[in-house]
């Protein structure tokens, strides 16, 4: 039964890690691409405009 309760914990901590990472992931990406716009056109930015 122990056995069982730790693998429960370790699978659980494995996907949290998992989920932050693609938060993480697209926190960056939304950066790369604000950033990206802004430079090549500043006009289209304002257009979008991320929020």
């Amino acid at each position: 039964m122990q056995n069982n309760e730790g693998y429960r914990l370790r699978y659980t901590d494995l996907r949290r890690k998992k989920l932050l990472r693609s938060a993480v992931a697209v926190t960056v990406l939304e950066l790369i691409t604000k950033q990206f716009i802004n430079f090549h056109s500043p006009e289209f930015a304002e257009t979008v405009n991320f929020a």
